[in-house]
Formats: C-alpha cells, structure tokens, sequence
C-alpha cells in the first residue's frame, strides 16, 4: 500500500481546511493510498510557509512517504520558482505529489511529463521577470533615477556594517538596517572571515 502524507496551506481565502481535508481523503480513498500523516501549514501575513512545511520537508528527505496529496496545486505551490524547486527536492527523495481537484499528478510516466512541463513553465516565468527587471531598470537610469540599493559606502557606515556584524547580526538584516546592498555586507562578512578587515 501506498503510503500518503496530506499537505494542506491556510490562507485567509481559498477552500477552508475541512474543505482541503476532505478532497484529500476522497482520493486516498479512490486510490487506496493509506493516509499517514497531515502537515497544516499556517501560512505568514507575508506569504511565508510555516513550520509544518518545514517538517514535511524533513519527512519528504526522509522518505517517510511515497506522496504528498495536496488540495489542487494552487495550494501546493506558492509560485512556480518555488514549485521547481519543491519538485526538485521531492525527486531526490523519490516522493511525488498528487493534487486532488485536478485528478493530476507526479507520479508514473504522465507525471515525468507534467513535472517536465512545470519546470519548463517556471523556466519561461523566471526569464519574464529578469527580462521585465532588466527593461524597468533601464528607464529608470535613462529618466535619472537611482535604483536599487547603493553599492558603494561611506566611512560611517563601513564602520557600522563592521560593529553589527561583530554583533552576529545576519547579513540580510545589516544590509537592511543600513539600506545598502546585501552584496557589500556579504562581501565586508568574507573579507572579515579571511582576516582581511583591519
């Protein structure tokens, strides 16, 4: 038999976790896929996973189940970077996914072609956005504007980047408390790491 984990993600709209579980527990049923665990994903105000998408990450590395049956792939995948890297992940582990609303799903040779076509899918909408990025940056410096973040510093805040890392502050979280590139803090980290900072 095989075995199956249910993946459901809370949000404030979209189908209710009754709804999500009960969709779930009639293909298991139709399937005989034997239903060994729920992972209930609490999603952030920002969109975040929770900690139960972290857990089920472990258990899916862990192949503690064949397939994760989730509501419909909406619910599975926040955005197709995301589902990529999900399918990638999952793979290696030998689990797949099935996603009850739409009948379809990763496993067999119709499930190779789907995950093919995903990763071709999330290919095209990556290259969209840094075509998009790369045009909007382009008017922006043609019209004058400064974009993005600055990439050079001054002495006050090299010193700063410098006491804040000494506080074992993250370097995302200095970049953003300075309002200066992640690449500087990240390279000031390495420069400290190879003993080079004075």
């Amino acid at each position: 038999m095989t075995d199956a984990a249910v993946y459901i993600r809370q949000t404030q709209a979209g189908p209710t976790d009754a709804e999500q579980r009960a969709e779930c527990a009639l293909t298991a049923t139709a399937k005989g896929f034997r239903v060994i665990g729920e992972y209930v994903d609490v999603e952030s105000l920002d969109g975040r996973a929770g900690p139960s998408y972290r857990e089920m990450l472990y258990a899916i590395r862990g192949r503690r189940m064949q397939i994760v049956l989730a509501y419909s792939a909406e619910r599975m995948f926040r955005n197709t970077h995301a589902m990529n890297q999900l399918l990638a992940f999952a793979s290696k582990g030998g689990v797949r996914f099935h996603f009850c609303r739409e009948n379809i799903g990763t496993e067999g040779q119709s499930g190779e072609a789907l995950i093919a076509a995903m990763n071709l899918i999330g290919r095209l909408d990556y290259q969209r956005k840094v075509e998009r990025t790369r045009i909007v940056m382009q008017t922006k410096r043609n019209e004058g504007l400064v974009w993005g973040r600055p990439r050079s510093t001054t002495d006050e805040t090299e010193r700063e980047i410098q006491r804040l890392l000494d506080e074992g502050k993250p370097v995302n979280t200095v970049a953003n408390m300075l309002g200066v590139g992640r690449a500087v803090v990240r390279q000031r980290a390495r420069d400290r790491a190879m003993g080079v900072v004075e």
